[in-house]
């Protein structure tokens, strides 16, 4: 399915754009909370490329 390899793109995207922005405000506080959100963005997009 090529919507479901996109969804993949879009997601590690959306990782590295989380990354940019933290590290442009330099947020310790939701470091954490933030580095869960990419994980789960970056696996998920990344298995869903690998998937077809």
């Amino acid at each position: 399915m090529k919507s479901q390899k996109k969804l993949g793109h879009i997601l590690i995207g959306l990782a590295i754009l989380i990354i940019i922005s933290m590290a442009m405000n330099n947020q310790v506080l939701w470091l954490v909370t933030d580095v869960l959100m990419i994980l789960v963005c970056a696996i998920a997009g990344w298995a869903l490329i690998k998937k077809r």
